[in-house]
């Protein structure tokens, strides 16, 4: 049976300088733990790093992090280090069944040094300890147990030592913390994915029907359009246009949907961006003509080309613009510009509307974010169009943000790189260059 090995001490109980030194390793180990894993919402990455420092504070082989399932009530290996594989699969332990399931169901620590002293404690089909010395501890939050840390089995053949159930101690609240933190990430992540699930089925069950509506009011209206009386007329031309409204109300929680389930994928094409600017402003120019407000597109003449999805960098466009429109009054002014800003470009859509309030700055790309217009306090839209413009951006590897001070009106701002495979080869060639000796 190994004994337990003891540093010598210096004269008046002072420590070695060999002992100074692994104090303060251990300290430091300890607060590199404690701060990755009080930060950390990735349970796995964070758990199999505490795995491997605690062997190495502990010089320890053998340790598992095992769980609590609480509909069971009985512990399994939820990551481990030194153990097989089909016993990290078979492993269970009920609640005061064996070390680990005293541990939990007593919510006490326990320190057995030397397990020859110990007949009593059996495995769960009754053999005896493999191991000559073993800690293990409860994992707790808000006074219920969530699971329990075992270690066994020092590199040097000695035994656990007090000090060694204190440093497993020391990290036990942090362990249960991310534990507690995980659970509420995958809860919300569940919740969420449900979610997006839902406004996916609803919005492609409401898709058709409302194409197919706004398709048949069109063909009534063309054929019989003469035949109707003028308030006939303009009440099916107002519903007309509610279903569209609301048709690209149902695109847009469709596109929600997709970007949040991670199912939108970029069709990259080199674009002639100053010609989709300029395409863009003339699509809307007579919508703004017709509100009475003044607009303008400037953009270079000569080809400008970013490497990109087309159709997404133009409803990003339309989006921006759309916005400019509703809130811009009669007799205001809205501008569409684009800039070479080497390797970039910049696109600026400027109005001169109510503008945006220092509170609502911060939060207009939120998901359902509105934002009140004019005398009466209304907001027009469901919020949907500046999530999807920033979502779409990100995916390009670009920046939007917008400039408002109320009654001055609003400026946003879209920034794109022109070719995000050569600024990334460049910025690569870059960080290994400064990397040779």
């Amino acid at each position: 049976m190994p004994t337990k090995k003891r540093a010598a001490n210096k004269p008046g109980g002072e420590l070695s300088v060999a002992e100074l030194k692994k104090t303060v390793e251990r300290l430091r180990l300890l607060t590199d733990m404690s701060r990755g894993m009080s930060l950390s919402l990735e349970s796995k990455r964070c758990f199999k790093e505490m795995i491997e420092k605690l062997s190495k504070l502990l010089s320890a082989d053998v340790i598992s992090l095992m769980l609590l399932d609480e509909k069971k009530g009985e512990l399994t290996i939820h990551m481990a280090k030194g153990v097989r594989e089909e016993i990290i699969k078979e492993a269970k332990a009920k609640l005061g069944e064996g070390i680990a399931g005293r541990v939990a169901k007593d919510l006490k620590p326990i320190l057995i040094e030397d397990f020859n002293k110990h007949p009593e404690l059996k495995t769960r089909d009754g053999r005896r300890y493999k191991t000559n010395s073993c800690v293990s501890v409860p994992l707790v939050v808000e006074g219920s147990v969530v699971g329990v840390i075992n270690v066994t089995d020092k590199t040097d053949g000695t035994s656990f030592t007090k000090d060694d159930l204190d440093v497993l101690m020391s990290i036990a609240d942090n362990v249960a913390g991310v534990i507690r933190n995980s659970k509420i990430y995958e809860e919300l992540k569940r919740i969420n994915e449900m979610k997006s699930d839902f406004l996916a089925v609803l919005s492609h069950e409401l898709k058709n029907p409302l194409n197919n509506i706004m398709a048949s009011l069109d063909t009534f209206l063309e054929e019989a359009g003469k035949e109707l009386k003028p308030e006939h007329a303009r009440f099916l031309t107002l519903a007309r246009n509610n279903i569209e409204r609301l048709a690209r109300l149902v695109h847009d929680l469709l596109d929600i949907s997709k970007f949040e389930a991670g199912k939108i994928e970029l069709t990259r094409t080199q674009i002639a961006i100053n010609r989709l600017v300029k395409e863009a402003g003339e699509s809307f120019a007579d919508l703004f003509r017709k509100k009475g407000v003044y607009f303008s597109t400037e953009a270079p003449e000569e080809e400008i080309t970013v490497w990109g999805d087309e159709d997404r960098i133009e409803q990003v466009l339309t989006n921006l613009l759309t916005n400019a429109l509703k809130f811009t009054p009669q007799g205001g002014r809205v501008s569409l510009r684009l800039e070479d800003a080497g390797e970039d470009v910049k696109i600026s859509v400027a109005d001169t509307g109510k503008g945006i309030s220092k509170d609502d700055i911060g939060r207009i790309f939120d998901k359902f974010c509105t934002i009140s217009i004019g005398q009466s306090g209304l907001s027009q839209g469901a919020g949907l169009g500046l999530c999807i413009s920033r979502d779409i951006v990100s995916m390009h590897k670009g920046s939007i943000w917008a400039e408002s001070e109320e009654g001055k009106g609003s400026k946003f701002f879209v920034q794109l790189p022109k070719d995000l495979r050569k600024k990334e080869a460049a910025q690569r060639a870059g960080k290994a260059e400064a990397t040779r000796p």
